[in-house]
């Protein structure tokens, strides 16, 4: 069990052998730690992945188990709301917080807008709730006039 600011995680024996498991708890611990240069050296695709195994409906490798928000820093803060949601309703309220990580760990707009239209499929919902989160950041948003030809970047 690992415990930082207030909150523990817990790997079940199940997903101890699996090295996507240990990578996304890995990414909890970088958070955690406030480590963005190693986030950034993950990458936008392996962190986004990382993040996106959470919605897995089948996905029990970890619970957030206890937490508060006294003293943590605001990357802490985003991947807690974003957790929190995903345990709550995997459809809703998961994006904005999401995104608000991935700006806070220094991803660029263009880079993570390039990730999510290139590497995963959306439903048409997801793809209109992650423009409104987008735009509720300060952001283009990710599919709304998205071009891999750089039309409509940062």
């Amino acid at each position: 069990m690992r415990e930082k600011e207030g909150f523990s995680y817990q790997k079940t024996d199940a997903q101890l052998e699996s090295r996507e498991e240990d990578s996304k708890f890995e990414l909890l611990q970088l958070a955690h730690e406030g480590n963005i240069e190693e986030i950034r050296k993950m990458g936008a695709g392996d962190v986004l992945a990382s993040l996106l195994s959470l919605l897995r409906r089948d996905f029990a490798g970890f619970e957030l188990l206890s937490g508060s928000r006294k003293g943590e820093t605001m990357l802490v803060t985003h991947l807690r709301d974003y957790i929190l949601e995903v345990q709550r309703d995997k459809k809703k309220g998961w994006h904005q917080p999401l995104l608000a990580f991935l700006n806070e760990c220094g991803f660029s707009h263009t880079e993570v807008r390039a990730v999510l239209n290139t590497n995963f499929y959306w439903s048409d919902e997801a793809r209109e709730n992650m423009d409104i989160a987008a735009r509720a950041i300060g952001a283009p948003p990710i599919f709304a006039g998205y071009s891999p030809y750089g039309a409509g970047g940062d």
